[in-house]
């Protein structure tokens, strides 16, 4: 398996961690604005 390859999987998985983790902080900061009594 070429390196490149390999380089790039890694590349573009932590890609797609990095924003799922922007989106959830997002997502989770926006939920205890508009619901500040849950949780």
């Amino acid at each position: 398996m070429p390196v490149f390859i390999y380089l790039a999987n890694i590349g573009v998985g932590f890609i797609v961690l990095f924003s799922a983790y922007f989106t959830g902080s997002k997502l989770k900061s926006l939920n205890k604005r508009l619901q500040p009594t849950i949780g």
